[in-house]
């Protein structure tokens, strides 16, 4: 009786020591899965960011852009009414036409298209 009291307690203490073993295993793999998902959910984060600021910038320089449209739109109306000139009004509406299609197509594409619509107008206006 005594044997089986001491083999008993024996498989009791070993099956002890396997639940700590395994429950230490889970919590290790558990402390894993969630630093990866940390990481995984800051590096998302950070892209988010990121986008959120592109668009921001693109914004920015969506409404750069028709604020320099509404410029030259002014600039030809002036002179329209001085020289009464209709081929260089029509001329200027046509190229503001084509710069406001460019504007859409590039609202419809990526954000980074927004960024390079103002470089080019900056650039034309100072020309």
């Amino acid at each position: 009786m005594s044997r089986s009291f001491k083999s008993a307690k024996s498989a009791l203490k070993e099956t002890n020591s396997i639940s700590d073993s395994l429950s230490e295993t889970i919590r290790n793999d558990f402390k894993k899965n969630i630093t990866g998902l940390d990481d995984v959910l800051s590096q998302r984060m950070a892209e988010a960011e990121e986008a959120i600021l592109e668009s921001s910038k693109a914004r920015e320089a969506m409404v750069a852009g028709i604020g320099s449209m509404k410029k030259v739109v002014e600039k030809a109306q002036r002179k329209f009414s001085k020289n009464n000139n209709l081929e260089e009004l029509r001329n200027t509406m046509v190229e503001v036409y084509t710069d406001i299609n460019r504007l859409k197509l590039a609202n419809e594409k990526s954000p980074r298209i927004y960024l390079w619509f103002y470089i080019l107008t900056c650039l034309r206006l100072k020309q």
